[in-house]
């Protein structure tokens, strides 16, 4: 049975993890969208701190998603470089 080399596991994983924190930027921009429509609507919910600290989630998401997938996108890359050594 062969087995799996390093590279592949933490490329996959890597490329995984960062691609489903930036998904969740996404969720959380459609969260922020229908906190502004809830306020725009003048209903009584005090939502202020709650958008700040969403924005501050969403951008840590992004930054971390676009981090892990470039470090991804180098293992990947020695991948197809060095083969299977």
């Amino acid at each position: 049975m062969n087995k799996v080399p390093f590279y592949y596991v933490i490329t996959f994983m890597f490329e995984a993890i960062g691609f489903t924190l930036i998904l969740n930027c996404y969720k959380i921009a459609e969260y922020k969208l229908d906190l502004k429509l809830l306020t725009m609507q003048n209903l009584d919910v005090p939502l202020e701190f709650n958008y700040n600290y969403l924005n501050i989630i969403s951008n840590n998401y992004r930054i971390a998603g676009i981090l892990l997938s470039l470090l991804g996108g180098i293992f990947l890359i020695k991948i197809l470089f060095n083969g299977n050594k």
